[in-house]
């Protein structure tokens, strides 16, 4: 089923031994656009804040009570690792969280790195904040620590916040067409499927879908993305106006109106 970003926070939370509280925001990986973890915050029950789980920690997901069950007590959820507060959520921090949990890291085992379009990855995508100090004269040795370091910092940065992500500016092939408004996600892999883009301006909300499938480039510097679309072909898209689960039906004509391939025959 595919879900609003906006519709999933409504969804409340609950512990094998009693309520957690609410969802407050995604985390997503830029490589593959699934959200690896849910931002529960917490606060209603105990002083701490927020906690992230991932959906292998899912149990059940209730969409007619808006509701989703996991696999630990409270006690268990309070007493896990928390993320630092306006800080990247870093490889090693993930490590800590997946081995408190028992979870397997997503990442083992990826041997190719790929962006958000599919495409083979070969630069960071998301530019390294600070620039390391050199730790040895010789050229060789200090190419090799700094494309380590470099490795290192794109590691840690991998993971986007769907809040952080609005907001965003959307070019096309005809200059800017919008911002993104919000992330469609699909629950049966939590991958973002669509960017609900607002193509109406500051005062004039229009909002139509684009897919991750057609990115073209994305600049996390500069807040933007590009989309491998026609600037009219957007702003005459099928408008996007109900929060109801999006149907199969309207992603088919969605794609006829692009006149793009439909995913769900690849799979």
């Amino acid at each position: 089923m595919l879900l609003r970003a906006k519709t999933l926070k409504s969804y409340s939370m609950l512990a094998s031994d009693g309520e957690l509280g609410s969802l407050d925001d995604f985390y997503f990986d830029s490589d593959t656009a699934t959200i690896r973890y849910f931002v529960g915050d917490t606060r209603t029950w105990f002083f701490g804040g927020k906690v992230l789980l991932s959906p292998l920690s899912f149990k059940e997901v209730d969409r007619s009570n808006e509701r989703i069950a996991v696999h630990a007590t409270k006690d268990q959820i309070k007493d896990s690792p928390k993320p630092e507060s306006h800080e990247p959520i870093t490889r090693k921090y993930e490590q800590e969280l997946s081995s408190y949990y028992g979870w397997e890291g997503y990442w083992a085992g990826a041997a190719t790195r790929r962006d958000m379009s599919g495409f083979q990855a070969h630069a960071p995508m998301m530019p390294p904040i600070f620039n390391p100090e050199p730790i040895d004269s010789n050229p060789g040795v200090q190419a090799d620590a700094n494309q380590a370091q470099d490795y290192q910092n794109d590691e840690d940065r991998l993971l986007v916040s769907v809040e952080d992500i609005k907001g965003y500016k959307v070019h096309s092939i005809g200059g800017e067409v919008g911002k993104i408004h919000d992330c469609v996600i699909d629950d049966e892999d939590w991958k973002i499927r669509y960017f609900v883009v607002n193509v109406g301006g500051f005062l004039n909300k229009e909002l139509v879908l684009v897919s991750i499938e057609w990115l073209k480039d994305v600049n996390w510097r500069d807040h933007t993305i590009t989309i491998d679309l026609d600037n009219e072909l957007i702003e005459q898209a099928p408008e996007f106006t109900s929060d109801a689960p999006i149907t199969r039906e309207d992603e088919a004509k969605l794609y006829a109106h692009y006149n793009r391939p439909i995913y769900w025959d690849a799979r």
